[in-house]
């Protein structure tokens, strides 16, 4: 048994039903052979196995789909662009907290802030390969 496998198998929350499965399986290797109590005692672990796996996925939260390296930086808080304290807070005046608001905001539609402030935020921006003034689908998002 490979180290992945065997992995997966310390996992399983079916290890008892499997190894009792398999045992079965290993001793006899023809069903045929097997006797009609190690028969429905076969059946009945698979089935149970089986309404097991069907309960478990059942109670699965559905897999939200991976969040890519750009959605998480526009969904992260303007901090993590360092920006000095008085853009900052001429940001946080105009309610601009996230990366995603700052982009989408255009050159003149921030007030309190100068043509230097303007020209750093910008600098920074293009560090991220990002920009004032960009359209973003699905933004603001919904969460």
């Amino acid at each position: 048994m490979s180290e992945n496998q065997a992995s997966q198998t310390a996992l399983s929350p079916f290890e008892p039903l499997d190894a009792v499965i398999a045992e079965l399986a290993t001793v006899r290797t023809d069903i045929a052979k097997l006797s009609i109590r190690e028969q429905e005692l076969l059946r009945m672990l698979t089935q149970c196995r089986d309404n097991l796996d069907a309960v478990i996925q059942q109670e699965r939260p559905a897999a939200t789909p991976p969040i890519s390296a750009l959605d998480a930086l526009l969904r992260s808080s303007i901090d993590v662009l360092r920006l000095s304290v008085r853009i900052a807070n001429a940001l946080c005046a105009e309610k601009i907290f996230l990366v995603g608001d700052l982009v989408t905001r255009k050159e003149g539609k921030i007030p309190y802030l100068g043509y230097k402030s303007l020209t750093k935020i910008k600098e920074v921006l293009m560090v991220h390969d990002l920009s004032l003034g960009m359209t973003l689908q699905n933004w603001p998002p919904k969460e």
